[in-house]
């Protein structure tokens, strides 16, 4: 296992880093701009640090050669992991301090491979996807099994779910606002529905108010899982509307698939 701080602006590039990172078993800790990054690195061992380039006040580039500057008793290697793939931005991120280079978007199923290239063998994972799910409950993945429906805007969201849930037999179905997912849950009869909070030009309290209000589907457990929603106003008002939880992301795949299987029929 390896301590990894990863710097990042976007909350959905940083949570699904984390989640990738955590899921392997590394202590992963996210920051959103480069003075938290320069300050923990100074002062705490890490043993890989990844940062985007294009950070809020100081870029990635004023932070890698700050960074080098600066005498570490730690001085984990430092990789950009970066959406900038004109010509030269490699050469100008190795030249400021850079150790290595990872273009966006990121491949899920790639990314261990690519991170843990730059650590020692000792501190590469030893758990794998299919370790992870083996000591989750047991189901045999089938066209029957039990259907999950997804309702949220972010493709990155969805495919996490599916990376949890699908090894373990369920099918996952998704969709992107209240309407469309009252119509695919009357013709799907998912056995859950999962919902984010906050959504372009509507919330999740739109989609649950329209699910509670069918006679169809007013049964069907509805969980919230969001990771911008966390108050206890939100909370309060997502559970008296009918909510079985109010789940906040990140989250464990294994206390998710845990959390599914309780609430799945």
């Amino acid at each position: 296992m390896a301590r990894i701080l990863v710097v990042e602006d976007n909350p959905v590039n940083l949570e699904l880093m984390l989640y990738l990172l955590q899921a392997f078993g590394h202590d992963a800790t996210g920051v959103t701009d480069s003075a938290s990054a320069l300050h923990k690195a100074l002062h705490e061992p890490y043993d890989l640090i990844l940062a985007d380039l294009l950070l809020p006040a100081m870029d990635g580039y004023t932070l890698a050669s700050k960074l080098k500057a600066q005498p570490r008793p730690h001085a984990a290697p430092l990789i950009a992991v970066t959406a900038q793939a004109m010509v030269g931005d490699r050469k100008r991120a190795l030249d400021a301090g850079f150790d290595g280079y990872i273009a966006k978007p990121i491949d899920p199923q790639r990314f261990l491979s690519q991170i843990e290239a730059f650590l020692p063998e000792p501190l590469r994972s030893r758990t794998t996807a299919p370790s992870v799910a083996a000591r989750l409950p047991e189901r045999t993945p089938n066209e029957r099994g039990p259907l999950v429906l997804v309702v949220d805007d972010m493709q990155v969201n969805f495919d996490l779910v599916c990376t949890t849930l699908e090894p373990l037999g369920y099918r996952v179905a998704d969709a992107q606002y209240p309407a469309q997912a009252a119509e695919m849950a009357r013709s799907l009869s998912p056995a859950l529905i999962l919902c984010d909070v906050h959504m372009p030009g509507f919330d999740g309290f739109d989609v649950l108010e329209q699910i509670s209000a069918d006679p169809q589907l007013h049964a069907i457990p509805f969980i919230f899982l969001s990771s911008t929603s966390k108050s206890d106003r939100d909370v309060a008002r997502g559970l008296s509307m009918g909510a079985r939880l109010f789940l906040n992301r990140p989250i464990e795949p294994r206390e998710l698939a845990a959390i599914v299987a309780e609430h799945v029929a």
